[in-house]
């Protein structure tokens, strides 16, 4: 019963994860906030190349730092709440960044 418990609720915060991006991900342009992280950037880079390599990493950092509390929920806490790890948090931590 706890397996599929746990099934149900990562199931479930997968679901929402993906619908909050989305909506988060339409409004960064519908708000004109994509434009304005361009227009900050093309300060820095002129060669478009960079700009762009630049607008996906600025992007990905924001994406990373918005879905840390739900990685943390799936990925660390439910982990322990059913048994499923034993690694310490800041191994934890370190094996994201390795992910990177």
């Amino acid at each position: 019963m706890d397996a599929k418990r746990y099934n149900n609720i990562k199931l479930a915060v997968g679901i929402g994860e993906g619908i909050a991006s989305f909506i988060l991900i339409l409004l960064f342009v519908w708000l004109g906030y994509s434009l304005k992280l361009e227009n900050y950037l093309s300060n820095f880079f002129k060669n478009s190349y960079l700009l762009f390599l630049s607008f996906v990493i600025a992007v990905g950092f924001m994406g990373s730092v918005l879905s840390f509390p739900i990685n943390y929920y799936t990925g660390y806490y439910l982990e322990h709440k059913y048994n499923l790890s034993n690694q310490t948090f800041w191994k934890w931590i370190l094996e994201g960044l390795k992910d990177c």
